[in-house]
């Protein structure tokens, strides 16, 4: 087999005071003609398991990728890499996960989402967003995805995800109408009919091999599930666990947050999931869940202000 040709290179735009903004791709090509897959890495630039997870495939790709294309970003959020920021970048404050397409006018954020979605996601055939649990979050494994009612779409989407093999699996209803701004890579591709799936594994900002390996494994999945790279898939959870909405439980008050459940954890509607104290040890609320769920991640931080999110959830309904 012919190997495949890497290049790497880094993207840049201008930023609003002048600055450069520099985000890293590496581009793989395999020997013949195939579809594009897009893989995106540290859109939250503190979630360490997914950016070395991209990284890694980067190299497997380079070995294995027969046809196609694979352009990898392993970490978008450079600044929040090295500010050590959880779900922000620091420059500006703002989250680029709900940032996306970007503007080239905005601010560093919209400037640094664009120039990914315009150079790498946009022309894309597929795409996969990877994360790996911040600083605050511990996570269970699992995928999602944003349905938008085509059945072609829909179907391939939903393929992509379970090809990335998590125990969890969450399948977004299509909207009303598409989301066009202000949105997830997943939300905005779906809105224009790419295929696309976001994975996480990965807790608290580690390195932690095992995530990494999950990861590596899901984006190998992926190239062999597309038929790109060599290989047949290895799928360990043949019926992963189907939920249909992501919420979240917030912080009702400001205060110290002491859950009493823990990720995986399959929920009912009004239990009880911890309590919010003051400094003294004083209850100042006790957190009811609104929802039949399993619970896809917990703050393990004690800080919580007024408005905070406490949990992930996914809907059993």
């Amino acid at each position: 087999m012919k190997a495949a040709q890497t290049e790497t290179r880094y993207l840049e735009a201008q930023a609003p005071d002048g600055a450069t903004i520099s985000v890293p791709v590496a581009t793989v090509r395999g020997a013949t003609d195939g579809p594009t897959v897009a893989i995106v890495g540290g859109v939250h630039g503190a979630e360490y398991a997914g950016i070395e997870a991209v990284r890694r495939i980067i190299a497997w790709a380079g070995d294995n990728l027969a046809s196609g294309r694979m352009v990898a970003i392993p970490c978008l959020n450079v600044p929040a890499f090295y500010g050590f920021a959880a779900h922000v970048n620091p420059i500006d404050g703002e989250n680029p996960a709900r940032a996306f397409p970007g503007s080239a006018e905005g601010s560093y954020t919209e400037r640094m989402v664009h120039l990914a979605w315009e150079s790498v996601l946009a022309d894309a055939d597929f795409i996969v967003d990877v994360h790996g649990g911040d600083i605050e979050e511990e996570l269970v494994d699992y995928s999602q995805i944003n349905l938008n009612g085509d059945p072609t779409h829909d179907s391939a989407t939903e393929a992509l995800a379970l090809a990335l093999d998590m125990p969890f699996f969450v399948r977004r209803a299509a909207p009303a109408e598409p989301v066009r701004a202000n949105g997830t890579i997943c939300q905005i591709a779906s809105g224009i009919g790419i295929p696309a799936a976001l994975a996480e594994s990965g807790s608290h900002g580690e390195l932690d091999e095992a995530s990494v390996n999950v990861h590596l494994k899901g984006l190998r999945n992926v190239l062999q599930h597309l038929k790109i790279a060599s290989g047949t898939p290895t799928i360990e959870h043949e019926r992963p666990m189907l939920l249909h909405r992501f919420t979240g439980i917030a912080a009702p008050v400001d205060g110290l947050w002491y859950p009493a459940v823990k990720k995986g954890d399959v929920l009912t509607k009004g239990q009880p999931v911890g309590e919010m104290r003051d400094f003294f040890g004083n209850p100042l609320s006790t957190v009811i869940c609104d929802e039949d769920a399993a619970i896809l991640g917990v703050m393990t931080v004690l800080a919580r202000a007024k408005g905070d999110m406490l949990m992930g959830l996914g809907t059993l309904d």
